[in-house]
């Protein structure tokens, strides 16, 4: 064994002692120095802040390395070097009025430039979110291509589709990673977006390079990260219907080049817009006539530490926390019809006024160690998720109420939902290499005390259309389910330079999943009078669903400003468990797949100031997996039948002269259901629900430099929706809509930002959300909110 503990030695000697030094200076285009730039070899741990005079320095092992430049007022750039070097690097970056960023994403989990990337993807910079004004999921709806957006009356409940992939159920459609942490459920989304560096949302299924498969895409998310520089983020907003928000960030180092801590809080508090009639409805609450509907708050809150033990390891503890609650709940809330809906938008019909609270807790602890070949790195996270209900009334007129139900509480919080996710991944780091690679295993438990079905109903007073015979007024009907879950996947994925052009893509994922779940059936329990009433056993039902998911891409680039690539993926989504007993019937579900082909081109012209992205795709999904009635009030997931979607994807953005930029998305998409039939009726060649046939966006902004110092910039935004239908038999129609945003901004120092700004400005009443099938006459819809606008008054020092 000494041989091999001599020859270890001897290899972390040479690494040690490879590593060289970069002295370097940043620089305007007027040849004057730039202070406090950041300076990052992407793909390590290796960064620096410039000093007062620009200059800078990075410890290197040999190699080829992209150096991302960013600063204040200045567009991103990236530089390569080879290590060592034998002279001062000088990089000289450009104002953002001249040029635009040089995006960098992690589409394939590696840092590398976006028109490298064989991968739709749309990047939203630090920069970009903050003028979009991109505050939560929300305020994706059109800015990317061919993305919905349906909201369930609260933030945590609701509907995402990319190219018309879509789910209804707890198991996401679209997967959303924040900081690394895969947001298992559905009802883990929500999280409020505070100081973020990027947003990447990525378009088709990510399962040989993302840790849990996603049949739409993946939605990943990063919050700003610490330097060797002390930062104090602080940020007010004011605006109509009564919207306060309130955020403060704080990054320092407490051992420079070793330990950095941060914190980040916000509170935010809206009223909503709907107000209430009980004009019609059961046992009526005198408070509830006239009461708003929709009031939220929301405070979040995260912790991080990161430490930086040596220049190839690191480790960062990040712990964040949401809760969102409201005593004028919009959760579970609709109106009656669509007409309705958009003839008396802002009108609801309750009889009582209902409270929800939602608290979701994430902890999650990474490792990184940075080879100059290769990187490893481990992801441990700890989710909790609680949501507690009471008084929901249903908008019906049936007088039904609906509550959370735990140890013969009405309104506790059931057990909350816990999940440990694990994942390791080695990922190539050396440019130079013919062979590029990213692998890893991916593991997740989940005890699913799911709480739409840990519910209480009260089904009314005796003559209520839903009472149910032999009970008192003011019984409850109980339902329960816990879920036991658990995950194993392993995925891989390799790239071969052919040519200095030509790279072969090629992955594979295998996926394992088995549920269990144990629950009572309608009736089983019943709380009466203070005693719960156990009329028949629980029954238990278990299930295991796997699959291999391949990869295979072909990319042409030329000189890093140009690529174009050709793909196929193949999709999957476990299947599942109906929690409603029924005899004689198999409650279990099976997977869903999808074989997805993408070609696509991406280029940088006119010394950066336009790019363009164009995708073309075709996907063919299989076993789609939807309820359908199977009795009165009762409603089972199973496989139902196929669709297809194709579609195609444009975005640009130009300074076509200084100071002025220009920014466009566009998607188009035609969809169908296949050997589609729900209830008996056939939905062949009727379009996917959830699929705008259209999705625009168009932006123009103006920057105008009053001195060096102060600036203002304008901004204005249209967003346009085409035809959408929101159920399967295509008898819902969400028409066409277009919404207008502005904003005006005045900046002091680069440093401090007075904004007024201006969200639907044309007040453009559409239908957000409805019934997503309309067979037995259920039309439920929710209008949108008017127009909001405000004042953000925000400082970084």
């Amino acid at each position: 064994m000494r041989p091999i503990y001599l020859f270890l030695g001897f290899t972390l000697s040479t690494w040690v002692s490879a590593q060289h030094t970069i002295n370097g200076i940043v620089k305007n285009t007027q040849g004057e120095p730039i202070s406090f730039t950041t300076i990052r070899a992407l793909n390590t741990n290796v960064g620096a802040v410039s000093d007062e005079e620009g200059n800078f320095a990075l410890n290197l092992y040999k190699g080829i390395y992209e150096l991302e430049i960013s600063s204040l007022g200045y567009a991103m750039k990236l530089h390569q070097v080879t290590v060592p070097v034998t002279e001062e690097v000088v990089i000289v970056i450009q104002e953002t009025t001249q040029t635009l960023d040089e995006v960098v994403v992690s589409a394939e989990r590696r840092q590398e430039k976006l028109t490298k990337t064989p991968v739709a993807v749309t990047s939203l910079s630090a920069k970009k979110v903050k003028e979009t004004r991109t505050w939560e999921l929300e305020d994706l709806n059109g800015l990317i291509p061919n993305y919905f957006y349906g909201e369930i009356g609260v933030g945590f409940q609701q509907v995402q589709s990319i190219r018309g992939i879509s789910v209804f159920s707890e198991n996401p459609a679209v997967a959303t990673y924040i900081d690394g942490v895969n947001q298992l459920d559905i009802l883990a989304n929500g999280f409020q977006f505070v100081d973020i560096e990027s947003i990447e949302v990525l378009r088709g299924p990510q399962g040989t390079l993302f840790g849990r498969n996603a049949m739409g895409g993946v939605i990943n998310i990063k919050t700003k990260q610490p330097t060797n520089r002390t930062e104090v983020f602080g940020e007010a907003t004011i605006g109509n219907l009564d919207l306060q928000r309130y955020a403060v960030s704080f990054k320092s180092p407490l051992i420079k080049d070793k330990l950095f801590v941060g914190a980040t809080g916000l509170f935010q508090d809206r009223e909503g817009f709907l107000v209430n009639d009980t004009t019609g409805t059961i046992l009526a609450q005198a408070e509830a006539q006239g009461a708003t509907v929709g009031d939220e708050t929301a405070i979040y809150g995260t912790v991080f530490l990161k430490w930086l033990p040596s220049s190839q390891w690191d480790l960062t503890l990040n712990i964040k926390g949401q809760i969102d609650e409201s005593d004028a709940s919009g959760f579970f809330i609709y109106q009656q019809t669509d007409s309705l809906a958009l003839a008396n938008p802002d009108k609801v019909n309750l009889g009582r006024i209902g409270e929800h609270r939602r608290d979701i807790l994430n902890v999650g602890l990474s490792t990184h160690y940075y080879h100059p070949n290769f990187t490893l790195a481990s992801t441990t996270t700890f989710q909790q998720i609680g949501l507690s209900y009471d008084d929901i009334y249903d908008a019906s007129f049936s007088g039904t109420v609906y509550a959370s139900y735990e140890d013969m509480e009405l309104g506790e919080r059931p057990t909350p939902q816990q999940v440990v996710i694990q994942e390791f991944r080695i990922s190539s780091n050396n440019k130079a290499n013919l062979l590029n690679y990213t692998g890893g295993l991916f593991f997740f438990t989940q005890n699913a005390f799911e709480p739409t079905t840990n519910i209480a109903i009260d089904y009314g007073p005796v003559n209520g259309p839903f009472f149910v015979p032999g009970y008192t007024p003011g019984t409850n009907v109980i339902f329960r389910n816990e879920g036991q879950h658990f995950g194993l996947a392993a995925y891989g994925q390799a790239s071969y330079h052919l040519s200095d052009e030509l790279d072969l893509t090629a992955g594979l994922r295998y996926d394992y999943e088995d549920r269990e779940n144990t629950f009572n059936g309608f009736g089983d329990v019943i709380f009466q009078e203070g005693e719960e009433i156990e009329l028949r056993s629980d029954t238990t039902v278990s299930a295991g669903f796997n699959a291999l998911s391949p990869k295979i891409a072909l990319t042409y680039s030329l000189n890093g400003e140009s690529s174009v690539y050709l793909s196929y993926t193949r999709g999957f989504r476990a299947g599942g468990i109906n929690t409603q007993r029924i005899e004689g019937v198999d409650l279990a579900y099976d997977p869903e797949f999808s074989n997805n082909f993408e070609v696509g081109y991406k280029r940088s012209f006119w010394s950066n100031r336009l790019f363009l992205a164009t995708t073309g795709y075709y996907i063919d999904w299989q076993d789609l997996q939807f309820f359908s009635q199977v009795a009165a009030n009762l409603f089972l997931f199973d496989n139902i039948g196929d669709a297809r979607s194709y579609g195609l994807e444009l975005e640009a953005s130009a300074i076509p002269i200084k100071s002025v930029k220009l920014d466009a998305a566009f998607g188009w998409n035609e969809s169908e259901y296949q050997d589609f039939t729900l209830d008996d009726m056939s939905l062949d060649g009727n379009r996917l629900s959830n699929a705008p046939e259209v999705t625009l966006f168009t932006a123009a902004q103006y920057d105008f430099k009053v001195s060096n110092s102060f600036e203002i910039t304008v901004r204005g935004e249209y967003r346009y929706f085409g035809e959408t239908f929101s159920d399967r038999e295509n008898d819902l129609e969400i028409g066409a809509y277009g919404i207008v945003n502005a904003r005006l901004g005045m900046s002091f120092q680069k440093r401090f930002e007075l904004v007024f700004w201006g969200r639907n400005l044309n007040d453009e009443r559409y239908i957000s959300y409805a019934s997503p099938s309309t067979i037995d006459g259920n039309r439920n819809s929710l209008a949108s909110a008017p127009g909001t606008y405000g004042i953000t008054l925000s400082g970084r020092l």
